[in-house]
């Protein structure tokens, strides 16, 4: 898009220029006309390829356990972040309850990442950067991977 309007800045300015030139020539012009001579124009453009921002899932932190805790407060730098997490139950208890809630820097809580009883995975995304804490209510086994996307 860059390349096509600067084109067509470059024809008009080269169009510009003929049209004074020619009109220069006409109003000096005698009895017998002057040929007008014209050289070609080169114009060097040079064009930069924009590319795309890609951002990465960078992990900020990981919990693994298998009982009820709150964690240490962790800072996320994002605005776009996840908490991934599974679970499975403990074979000598069975299926059990498995919550993470989100605290914010104050260790008030803010939302429920997960609530599910037994076996289960999944992701759950968050929007604003700042300092969290979790609060893990279970007897399962769990892995919890913080990630930002940056």
């Amino acid at each position: 898009m860059l390349k096509g309007w600067l084109l067509m800045k470059i024809k008009k300015y080269i169009g510009s220029i003929l049209a004074l030139s020619i009109g220069m020539s006409l109003i000096g012009c005698s009895a017998s006309p002057k040929p007008i001579k014209t050289e070609p124009i080169t114009i060097n453009v040079e064009t930069k390829e924009v590319k795309p921002v890609v951002k990465v899932w960078q992990k900020v932190i990981k919990f693994k356990g298998n009982s009820i805790k709150t964690t240490q407060k962790f800072n996320v730098t994002s605005n776009e972040w996840r908490i991934k997490w599974s679970t499975t139950p403990v074979k000598a208890l069975g299926d059990m309850n498995f919550q993470i809630y989100v605290n914010n820097s104050k260790g008030e809580n803010i939302s429920v990442a997960a609530n599910v009883i037994g076996k289960a995975n999944d992701e759950s995304y968050m929007d604003k950067s700042g300092d969290y804490s979790l609060t893990i209510n279970t007897a399962q086994d769990y892995n919890i991977i913080i990630e930002q996307n940056k």
